[in-house]
């Protein structure tokens, strides 16, 4: 019978291991403000969104993620974009805690590119 693991997804069979990423995200708004926050995501998934973002950077697209009424942070280079982001692979246990308080959202506020998004 193949071997089960519990690690956010059930993994079934010969599947290598899912492994986890605490994705931190730290910019800052006109020196006037922090803006920061997190995410888990699996190493997959962050892997390919770097790669995504990379193409839309290199399309000549910038990012502009607005919040509050008038308030924006802008990017328009890949490597000033992904500076914004720490990543940190989770053992099991900081995974297990971080989703009892937290769930698998995180908290705060960040900003990823929606490579999925048509606007340009």
């Amino acid at each position: 019978m193949p071997w089960m693991r519990q690690v956010g997804t059930l993994l079934l069979g010969d599947a290598k291991m899912t492994k986890y990423l605490l994705v931190k995200f730290d910019s800052n708004y006109a020196d006037e403000f922090d803006v920061s926050g997190f995410t888990i995501m699996s190493q997959a998934a962050w892997e390919k969104h770097k790669v995504d973002a990379a193409k839309r950077f290199d399309s000549g697209c910038e990012l502009e993620a607005y919040f509050g009424t008038n308030e924006s942070l802008s990017w328009s280079h890949y490597d000033d974009y992904i500076k914004s982001f720490d990543v940190k692979e989770l053992s099991d246990d900081e995974l297990k805690t971080l989703k009892k308080f937290f769930g698998m959202q995180g908290t705060g506020m960040v900003v990823m590119l929606d490579a999925e998004s048509d606007e340009e």
